[in-house]
């Protein structure tokens, strides 16, 4: 089981700028379903599994409590400043300066993590990563995909458009999740979270 210790929601120190107008940490500091689902995909994997954190930040979120899940975890982002501060952060893990859809690995991880990075893609490229992502997974491994319903390119992510992507890429939905907040201007946002398994 995952630490009782686990304080993902109160970690998150760098956010995209969307978060940091209005909204800072409104996800991370309200959302119940966060940890609930960090836990059940930790609870897949066993000990020691190979673990791909898609978009690190300075890994002083995700990317640390995977480690301290006991994980062999390697982190990607594409940001120079990110890589740098996530090294100094997370020394447990091995981190490499990459973006999402260049990543070439095959069948090497035994789960993936995209906690709300992948849907700063493009259409284009949020399907070129959702491949990407297939190949990166060994047979049966599980992805845990955290993302905005609505991202910062004008795209919408319904549950049937995610569910049509994956199965493409031979990936099965195990559990999707939606949460919806009050911002202080008193707007909605809502939140995805998936986790799927490779077929």
């Amino acid at each position: 089981m995952i630490k009782k210790s686990f304080d993902f929601c109160l970690k998150y120190e760098v956010i995209w700028g969307f978060y940091k107008k209005g909204n800072e940490y409104l996800v991370f500091t309200k959302s119940k379903l966060i940890p609930f689902m960090f836990e059940l995909f930790c609870d897949c994997l066993k000990k020691k599994a190979k673990v791909l954190d898609l978009g690190c930040g300075n890994g002083v979120h995700v990317t640390e409590q995977l480690v301290k899940q006991g994980f062999d975890v390697t982190a990607i982002d594409i940001s120079e400043k990110m890589i740098h501060l996530a090294k100094k952060n997370v020394p447990g893990a091995k981190f490499i300066q990459i973006s999402m859809e260049d990543i070439e690995f095959k069948n090497k991880f035994d789960g993936i993590v995209s906690s709300f990075s992948i849907h700063l893609l493009n259409e284009r490229d949020f399907k070129i990563t959702a491949g990407k992502i297939a190949n990166a997974l060994k047979c049966g491994g599980f992805f845990l995909l955290f993302l905005d319903e609505n991202n910062h390119k004008n795209i919408t992510y319904s549950k049937t458009y995610l569910k049509k992507i994956f199965a493409n890429q031979g990936m099965e939905f195990l559990r999707i999740e939606k949460e919806t907040f009050s911002t202080k201007e008193n707007q909605k946002h809502s939140i995805l979270l998936c986790l799927l398994q490779k077929q």
